[in-house]
């Protein structure tokens, strides 16, 4: 049905259970939505508050560490939002610019970086990206996104199992029980 891969890739963890949950759909239905995830670009939308001023994170969950082997350090890049609205999130010609942004820095990074998440909120946009450990990869990382306009910021750290990702992912699926890394109060969503 499912090889050691694709397991490993849409389902990650596999748990006997005692009884049938709610969710619970045939097996024989299950390679075809995989396939039909699989080629979906919608994600897991998580917001929090920090500071008492919304944070929207956005997951790209379809991105697996089984695709991207290579990709063993996550970056987190920040950059200040330079004209915030009241509730210090960009506005909306800010928003275009900060998107446009990182397509071009992911451009530059071509295989050597996957963008897996974004945090927008109280003044700062982060993205996430997972990058080569080569040292290379790595400069090459810091001169792409310090080069960009503004005030930004770099992160990096060794990260081969992707902890974050699967920290984050496992926040949204807790999300009911209250609990987002870095924030005080999350509401999980589904989006695009």
């Amino acid at each position: 049905m499912l090889g050691e891969d694709e397991t490993l890739r849409w389902i990650r963890d596999i748990n006997p259970v005692t009884h049938k949950p709610a969710s619970a759909r045939p097996i024989a239905k299950l390679p075809e939505e995989i396939g039909t995830f699989g080629t979906s670009e919608s994600g897991i939308l998580l917001e929090r508050r920090e500071a008492g001023f919304p944070v929207v994170v956005s997951l790209r969950a379809w991105v697996k560490p089984i695709d991207f082997l290579e990709l063993t350090a996550h970056a987190k890049l920040g950059r200040v939002i330079e004209n915030p609205t009241e509730t210090r999130m960009p506005a909306d010609p800010e928003i275009g610019a900060l998107k446009q942004m990182e397509e071009e820095f992911l451009a530059r990074m071509e295989r050597e970086a996957v963008l897996v998440g974004r945090e927008t909120g109280n003044g700062k946009r982060f993205i996430h990206v997972y990058v080569s450990e080569k040292p290379e990869a790595i400069e090459r990382l810091r001169q792409a996104w310090t080069g960009a306009e503004g005030s930004v910021s770099v992160e990096l750290g060794a990260d081969p199992q992707w902890r974050w990702m699967e920290g984050m992912l496992a926040a949204a699926e807790r999300a009911d029980a209250g609990s987002l890394p870095g924030g005080d109060s999350p509401a999980p969503q589904s989006g695009n």
